[in-house]
């Protein structure tokens, strides 16, 4: 009977892991015997601490939103703990996961835990952040307002980067070689040669950015977004390798031969305005501004227009 009763458990812990977490709720009131797992189980959705304090299975939520106030300790199988705020002061030492509210503007010398992996600054934050970020944080986002020097500032923790807005501090030099996402939507048109770290996947190069990307990308791009502004040459210019590639409003450059076998999602702007026919076959999303229809690769799965399209088919 022990070992039927452990068969029982192991099958539907293992059933728990494809329901929602109410779906899970659902399914342990079927009876008392199943009632009593809610102690075994783990609830992965979001949840503020407020609606489970009292509940006996308290320490089996795994990502839970707190308050500044939160006084109470934090569940014991918790790994993702989510804080949004207005202020520095008093943020639990356990939180995983911080937002700084969209008016928040304070100085955050000595505020941050070193808990944190993920930290997003709101619209409004402008402060100096140099020996503030702990070496923890792995996420790292930066709000509009957002143009303090970042010399120094960066750890090598941090894989995952967002620039936008106003932001135009010097980057070079100052970018942690482990950053696998960059995001460069902010006031940057610089050269890029020797600044993008080699382990990038995914980046994006912001509107106003308009210099040459030859030989400049690393061969480990996958996701590369180029600007309103772009309009430079791509001959020998794109990783050989990348699946996600979206052009800006002013690019119009030829294609033929220039774009990588590897591309399945492509997107050009309002401006572009070369032959349909030298598209990749690899291509099974596309999205078009404001051009005439000519031949669509027959790969194509779905096909979009931009709002700017205005014309006949």
């Amino acid at each position: 009977m022990m070992i039927n009763n452990m068969l029982h458990i192991e099958l539907i812990g293992k059933i728990s892991k494809l329901l929602t977490d109410y779906e899970k709720l659902q399914f342990m009131s079927a009876s008392k015997m199943m009632n009593t797992l809610k102690h075994k189980i783990r609830f992965r959705e979001l949840i503020d601490i407020d609606k489970i304090i009292s509940l006996p299975y308290f320490d089996n939520f795994k990502s839970i939103e707190v308050h500044n106030n939160t006084s109470y300790k934090c569940p014991k199988y918790a790994k993702y703990i989510y804080l949004t705020t207005e202020t520095a002061i008093n943020i639990p030492d356990f939180v995983t996961h911080l937002t700084f509210d969209a008016d928040f503007n304070q100085p955050i010398n000595n505020c941050i835990p070193v808990s944190v992996t993920h930290l997003i600054f709101g619209t409004h934050f402008n402060q100096s952040i140099k020996d503030c970020i702990p070496p923890s944080v792995i996420l790292l986002q930066f709000g509009w307002h957002f143009n303090f020097p970042i010399d120094g500032c960066i750890p090598t923790s941090v894989t995952s980067l967002y620039f936008c807005g106003v932001f135009a501090q010097k980057i070079k030099g100052n970018l942690s070689p482990n950053i696998k996402q960059l995001s460069l939507r902010c006031l940057f048109n610089e050269s890029i040669e020797n600044l993008i770290p080699q382990r990038v996947t995914k980046l994006y190069l912001g509107e106003t950015f308009n210099q040459s990307i030859q030989n400049h990308l690393p061969l480990s791009v996958k996701y590369l977004g180029l600007g309103g502004f772009f309009n430079q040459p791509i001959e020998n210019s794109l990783p050989p390798f990348i699946k996600f590639l979206e052009f800006g409003n002013s690019f119009n450059q030829p294609i033929k031969d220039n774009i990588p076998k590897s591309v399945k999602h492509l997107r050009f702007g309002r401006s572009f305005n070369q032959p349909l026919d030298d598209i990749p076959l690899s291509v099974t999303r596309l999205v078009l501004g404001n051009i005439p229809i000519g031949n669509i690769p027959p790969t194509v799965t779905h096909l979009e227009f931009d709002w700017h399209f205005n014309q006949n088919y």
